[in-house]
């Protein structure tokens, strides 16, 4: 049989095993507990941070960098958390692999700064247009001078 049939023969096998991997890991998590609110809450706040200073490129690059050093250094706060869970939370949610804090830290982050990237992109392109524009109208301008 042909590889590629074989790839894709199972998807809704393989789909509906995902759904319920992700719904037991949802009915793992106690939602209402004040870190997971705080932690959700943080996430919130990037985003709305995000939205609001859209136009400000500069601090839109600090959050960028600050976002992604978080993320860098989310296997040292994974092993701090491992050790320290019982300060902030009552339930063991780190361990060496890591897959909570990556499922709900790091990928919320990494998100955010996929949409501060698409607005780096946006204001790029608005500033290429911008300038050719100004390009476009200088060389009309220099025309009309060198036609008098």
């Amino acid at each position: 049989m042909d590889p590629f049939i074989d790839m894709f023969s199972n998807v809704s096998e393989h789909y509906n095993m995902f759904v319920n991997d992700l719904k037991s890991f949802s009915n793992a998590v106690e939602w209402n507990e004040n870190f997971m609110i705080g932690l959700i809450t943080f996430h919130a706040l990037v985003l709305l941070l995000i939205l609001v200073t859209r136009k400000n490129i500069t601090f839109q690059a600090v959050i960028f960098f600050s976002l992604l050093s978080m993320v860098g250094l989310a296997t040292y706060i994974n092993e701090w958390a491992e050790q320290n869970y019982p300060l902030f939370t009552k339930h063991k949610y780190f361990d060496k692999n890591g897959a909570f804090i990556s499922a709900l830290f790091s990928g919320p982050i990494i998100l955010n700064t996929f949409i501060i990237l698409i607005n780096f992109l946006v204001e790029l392109f608005n500033l290429l247009v911008l300038v050719k524009t100004k390009q476009i109208k200088a060389q009309m301008k220099n025309k009309a001078k060198e036609t008098k």
